[in-house]
């Protein structure tokens, strides 16, 4: 998945470059020949200046990871490793707190949805589902109490071989 990584720093530098060269859009205004091509000018230079604050990142979100881990997630947990294995464990504590809030946010709005007095059933679902655990039992074709308690019989039943010595 692509993403795109935002951080204070980020934003402080976007809005500073925007205060320097506000320019730029009031000669967009000013020399504008038609609606359409001040739009396509605008739209170019929005998507130039996001494209270099705030440039994709790509990262794998595989089918088995949680619902709450989302690439910007992800890619916080991989930071938090490589700091941990640096020995900054200052650095990664504070980024560990701050992924804490980022799933608690995320389960807070997927838990918010759901009305438990309304709908229990759907909200234990997803609360199975954060917590990875299954409801019941699953149930496995062609095993059966006798034939399970026969593996075992099999299995922990000791055969004594004689062995004659020759004379």
């Amino acid at each position: 998945m692509t993403f795109r990584k935002r951080s204070p720093t980020q934003h402080a530098l976007f809005l500073d470059f925007l205060t320097k060269h506000v320019d730029i859009f009031d000669t967009l205004f000013d020399h504008a020949i038609d609606t359409q091509s001040a739009y396509d000018w605008f739209y170019s230079i929005a998507y130039e200046l996001l494209n270099h604050f705030y440039p994709k990142h790509t990262i794998t979100v595989t089918s088995r990871d949680p619902e709450y881990i989302t690439p910007a997630v992800k890619s916080k947990l991989r930071r938090k490793n490589r700091l941990m294995h640096k020995g900054r464990v200052e650095e990664a504590s504070a980024l560990a707190k701050r992924i804490g809030e980022d799933i608690k946010r995320k389960c807070q709005t997927r838990l918010a949805k759901l009305d438990g007095r309304v709908d229990a059933k759907g909200m234990w679902a997803a609360v199975r589902q954060f917590t990875g655990r299954q409801k019941g039992t699953t149930e496995v074709s062609g095993v059966t109490a006798d034939s399970f308690n026969q593996h075992y019989a099999d299995i922990s039943t000791d055969t004594i071989v004689v062995y004659k010595m020759p004379v």
